[in-house]
């Protein structure tokens, strides 16, 4: 290949990567699957409310109150988008149990965030105390983590099941080096990478947040009595007009 082919390819392939940040991006949970938990239930549900998620969480969660991130970030949504993607991510992942029909039992997705922090300061107060070889040379590591109570609650059967659970985003950046795209070494339910200013995947934590939030909802059920559920459902199948 000539060498003066080369010599622009080679400028522009540098140009791209010390232009742009990137980061490598790791997302946990405490929940285990619930894959099959919820064999021996005959009931139906149909989610009738769902608490919008904080805004507070949206550099790991994907879910925004600003109209201008939500539109600007690909992957991201507004906050008051994140209770029908909810609903409609069970209902994709268990379409025999949940549903819109009236019949199904009506509940309700309650939900508490605490404890969110971050480790940005001391990742700043890092990257100046090294001279920036962390965050312009090396990656520069970053943790967010929050815990959060998801209570389903069955207003007719006076019934409420609450899950607790940790969410946690390890990630380290750099700009404008490209090492933070190699994958962290750590375990992960889900990962993500980006280079900005190509942010189409910069907030996948979405997929994330959704999985977590749907699993909680399907560990507080099958930790209701089947029975009583399945009674429930039966009483307001009968009592459908014909």
């Amino acid at each position: 290949m000539p060498r003066s082919f080369l010599t622009p390819v080679i400028i522009a392939l540098t140009t791209v990567f010390f232009a742009a940040g990137c980061a490598s991006k790791n997302y946990t949970t405490t929940l285990r699957p619930s894959a099959g938990s919820l064999e021996g239930f005959e009931a139906r549900f149909r989610i009738n409310h769902v608490d919008a998620i904080p805004p507070m969480i949206f550099y790991m969660s994907g879910f925004t109150d600003s109209q201008y991130w939500a539109e600007k970030i690909e992957d991201a949504a507004g906050v008051d988008e994140f209770p029908h993607q909810l609903r409609d991510l069970l209902e994709a992942a268990f379409p025999e149990r949940f549903t819109d029909e009236p019949e199904a039992l009506p509940l309700d997705v309650r939900i508490t965030v605490s404890d969110f922090t971050d480790t940005s300061t001391g990742s700043s107060i890092l990257t100046s105390a090294t001279w920036g070889v962390f965050g312009i040379i090396l990656p520069l590591p970053i943790a967010m983590k929050y815990n959060c109570e998801v209570q389903v609650d069955i207003a007719e059967l006076d019934l409420r099941q609450s899950v607790t659970f940790r969410n946690r985003l390890q990630a380290w950046i750099s700009f404008p080096s490209p090492l933070a795209l190699i994958p962290l070494p750590l375990a992960a339910n889900r990962r993500a990478a980006c280079m900005h200013p190509f942010q189409t995947r910069y907030y996948s934590g979405r997929l994330f947040t959704l999985e977590s939030f749907g699993e909680a909802v399907i560990h507080a059920i099958s930790a209701c009595d089947p029975a009583v559920l399945n009674q429930a459902y039966r009483m307001r199948l009968e009592k459908r007009p014909d």
